[in-house]
Order: C-alpha cells, then structure tokens, then sequence
C-alpha cells in the first residue's frame, strides 16, 4: 500500500483526531463532514477520509493519506490527514473523499472534488457528502 495510514478510534483526544500528533516533517489536510439531512448516524457508524492524488484522468487515485474514525457523532465531522509532504508534488492535483458506512453498508459519500495543497489550493476541506440512495 502506498502512502501514509492514519487510522484513529474518534476517541476525543486521540493524537490523530486533534491534530497534535504530527511531527515537524508532518504535514496536515484538515477539515469537516457535512450532510444536509437532518439524521442521526446511528452507532457504530464509521467515517472514512481519504486524501488521493488525483492527478491522472485514467488512472485509479493514489491514496496519499487515510482516516478512519468510528462513531463519528453528528456533523460537522473534524478530520485530520497527517501526510508525508515528499509524496506531494506541486505539479500534481490532490483531493479528499469521505465515506460514511455503518455494519459495511454505505451510508453517505462524496461526489465532489474538494482540491487541497496545490493548484491554488490550502490545506483545508469541507466536504459535502449525499445520501446513498440504497433503495436502487
């Protein structure tokens, strides 16, 4: 696997989730999960968080950085990406993608780029995800 994997419990205080664990050769992508209904995620829910290159039209994204965090609670979701800054190249594009799921099924998920670090871009997101319509 390539790239960086964070994976935190959500715990309040966890290294990962408050952004105090990242080294000075540590760089970050922060952010929020935002869904415009007004639902609860049921327990247990899980919310991932990805940070790809998305460079290449034709080509999977290489994931570059990933979170995981369980019982995630309401949105606005906090995430942090600690990511390795020689892996990002400035004449690349990077993205974040988010999923929530719950028991393996898919709750919600991005259907959006959200640019980070180059092209004119920062180090922050807020994504927007959609429902999973699961009656198709």
């Amino acid at each position: 696997m390539s790239g960086l994997f964070a994976c935190t419990s959500g715990e309040p205080g966890d290294p990962a989730e408050t952004g105090d664990g990242a080294s000075p050769d540590t760089g970050q992508v922060t952010g929020t999960l935002m869904y415009r209904e007004r639902i609860a995620l049921p327990p247990g829910a899980v919310a991932e968080v990805w940070l790809l290159d998305t460079s290449l039209a034709d080509a999977p994204a290489v994931e570059i950085a990933y979170q995981k965090i369980g019982n995630p609670g309401n949105p606005p979701i906090p995430f942090v990406l600690d990511y390795d800054p020689s892996k990002i190249d400035e004449r690349m594009q990077y993205g974040v993608r988010a999923t929530i799921s719950h028991d393996g099924q898919l709750l919600f998920t991005s259907d959006t780029h959200y640019p980070v670090l180059t092209r004119g871009a920062g180090n922050t997101a807020e994504v927007m995800l959609i429902m999973v319509d699961r009656d198709r």
